[in-house]
């Protein structure tokens, strides 16, 4: 059996309402529309998930975030870039330290910088996130190469073993 629906003040009405007409983001107008729905008509959930091709679990959602936050709670909350823990500079500092083993010869390995990295951010970050540092800042893959370019040949060698 259904839950009963959560009735609307006049009050709220209004205010839905109100907030509608003055809304201009795409995203938030949508989800002041779900909630009108709600308040001024008797459908249900399911109904007004069809009318504006939304789940119903989804117009759910919106409807328990305008009771628990009111207007404010289905507002469009502005989503910043650089998502990244550190800084392009301190990315740079952290990266020095390893770059002058690499000069000195020393074999580097993506588990120590993402080690050195996670005490840095005080967290525990995905091996994804070290090799984006890594390309954001032109570091690439070099390997010892496993022979030289110009060795003789395993017969050439053996030849050379017979007559010395």
């Amino acid at each position: 059996m259904s839950r009963p629906q959560r009735q609307f003040s006049k009050k709220q009405i209004d205010e839905i309402s109100n907030a509608l007409k003055k809304c201009t983001n795409a995203n938030e107008k949508l989800r002041l529309i779900i909630v009108n729905i709600r308040a001024t008509t008797k459908l249900n959930s399911k109904q007004i998930a069809k009318m504006v091709n939304r789940s119903k679990s989804g117009v759910e959602h919106i409807i328990g975030i305008y009771f628990a936050n009111g207007l404010e709670g289905l507002a469009s909350k502005k989503r910043e870039g650089n998502r990244r823990n550190l800084s392009n500079a301190q990315e740079k500092e952290l990266l020095a330290s390893f770059e002058e083993k690499a000069k000195d010869g020393h074999m580097l390995t993506v588990s120590e910088i993402k080690e050195e990295y996670c005490k840095h951010v005080d967290h525990e970050v995905a091996v994804s996130t070290i090799y984006r540092m890594l390309a954001r800042h032109g570091w690439r893959k070099i390997m010892p190469r496993s022979k030289h370019p110009k060795k003789a040949s395993e017969q050439d060698i053996d030849a050379y073993k017979k007559n010395n």
